[in-house]
């Protein structure tokens, strides 16, 4: 059985690739559409798994909780 910081945790470690596409898609995009209209930007995809874990962690753990 799984405790529900377990569980947080897995929730966590699994969406953090799909919030990093998340963000490169939306940055490239941008990026994309600047080209069109003639300006080169540089971007950089400012993205902290660290810092993302925590927050996705206690967030889900939260949730969690409220049924478990």
């Amino acid at each position: 059985m799984l405790t529900n910081e377990q569980r947080a945790h897995d929730l966590a470690i699994a969406s953090l690739e799909i919030m990093y596409d998340q963000e490169k898609t939306k940055l490239l995009s941008i990026a994309k559409n600047e080209s069109k209209r003639g300006n080169d930007i540089t971007v950089d995809i400012n993205f902290d798994p660290y810092t993302e874990y925590q927050k996705l962690y206690n967030l889900v753990l939260n949730e969690i909780n409220k049924d478990f």
